[in-house]
């Protein structure tokens, strides 16, 4: 039987990616370039004078002393203390739409015009993120995954990400190589392994190409496999207590403060992924699921929100069809007027888009993101 110790022996710890800090020290050089030559503020003021709408999404809101216990994806966790400061520059640098009374053509008052958005349904977003936004007058849009409403631990990636995390702990990242070689084999989609990577990230977007029932197989035989060698592999950390999502009568809290619950589908699958029946029932029951519960009347609009942000002109129309009024995508960009309603940009928000390079919150690296890259960002759907 093969060992912890064996595979240790096999292993060394990994180095910090030079490339990886080299993005990293340039993004941070750029951004204080971009500062001094005046060129954020500008960003800033030619948003304002276009009118055009910037929409943020948020995904997690985890406390700072939580924040070891998360298992999702760095790029959708923003720690408590940073998302109150960006609650704070938002509420005197713009002027914050509540999405209700979203119309075209609007009243510019001078300030860049932003929308807060929320997708998967997470109870820190009730736990944490509510009393934020209830202080500073804020009403927000959150998208759910209907048919998990109240579910614990209800998506694959956190799951691998603690079994990614076990790994990394014990020195033991080869193996994920051998499984991730393994399922290759049965597919004709190439892994990172093939270049010897163990980047968490770069194994994520892979799976994402698969079917979530062929990710959920794999996992199950992953976890079976290296259970007896690796501790605690199922966990990664202690358990997130906050890792599910909200139930109905949360989400009723939600909607009698005043905020928009949409829809982010039935199951989170990547719609891209599916054929055209089984987008129509993603679709289709969360609307359904959404106006039993929320939203009683029929002629009440429901937006949309695309999982991972994954759409096609063919899929937005299908959206329309089904009775959604708006749909939004996960890519930059602004939503003008002659945007397609289907297909509005996002700007996703989490610790590495908000931070400098202290890890504190930083206003300009908030404008850089919010309005610089946005303002020459031409999304890839119009």
């Amino acid at each position: 039987m093969r060992t912890a110790e064996h595979f240790a022996s096999k292993s060394s710890k990994s180095s910090p990616s030079i490339l990886g800090h080299l993005r990293s020290s340039l993004r941070h050089a750029s951004v204080q370039a971009l500062r001094i030559a005046g060129e954020l503020r500008a960003a800033r003021k030619s948003v304002a004078a276009s009118g055009d709408r910037v929409v943020l999404t948020f995904h997690r809101i985890v406390p700072d002393k939580e924040i070891a216990l998360c298992r999702s994806p760095r790029g959708m966790v923003l720690r408590e203390s940073i998302f109150a400061q960006v609650i704070e520059y938002l509420k005197f640098s713009t002027s914050i739409e509540a999405p209700e009374r979203v119309e075209w053509p609007h009243y510019r008052t001078g300030r860049p015009q932003v929308i807060l958005t929320f997708d998967d349904g997470w109870i820190d977003n009730l736990d944490i993120a509510l009393p934020y936004l209830t202080s500073a007058g804020i009403r927000a849009c959150f998208f759910m995954t209907t048919g998990f409403a109240g579910q614990a631990e209800p998506f694959w990636p956190e799951r691998l990400h603690g079994i990614f995390d076990s790994l990394r702990r014990a020195n033991m990242l080869p193996l994920l190589q051998e499984e991730m070689h393994e399922l290759e084999s049965r597919s004709d989609i190439p892994s990172p392994a093939m270049n010897g990577s163990t980047k968490f990230e770069e194994i994520l977007t892979w799976l994402k190409q698969f079917p979530t029932d062929t990710i959920s197989q794999w996992l199950d035989s992953l976890q079976n496999h290296l259970s007896p060698i690796v501790p605690n592999l199922p966990a990664g950390t202690i358990f997130d207590p906050r890792e599910r999502l909200m139930d109905w009568d949360e989400l009723q809290q939600l909607a009698a403060a005043g905020h928009t619950i949409g829809s982010h589908t039935r199951s989170h699958a990547l719609l891209t992924r599916l054929d055209p029946h089984a987008i129509r029932e993603e679709l289709l029951v969360s609307r359904e699921h959404l106006r039993e519960h929320l939203h009683p009347s029929n002629d009440a609009p429901i937006w949309l929100s695309y999982p991972n942000g994954d759409a096609s002109h063919a899929i937005a129309a299908s959206a329309l069809r089904t009775g959604y009024s708006r749909a939004f995508l996960n890519s930059p960009g602004l939503w003008r007027k002659r945007t397609s309603q289907m297909l509005i940009p996002r700007v996703n928000v989490w610790d590495g888009t908000v931070t400098g390079r202290s890890g504190d919150f930083s206003p300009e690296h908030l404008e850089y993101s919010l309005f610089w890259k946005t303002a020459r960002t031409h999304t890839k759907y119009k």
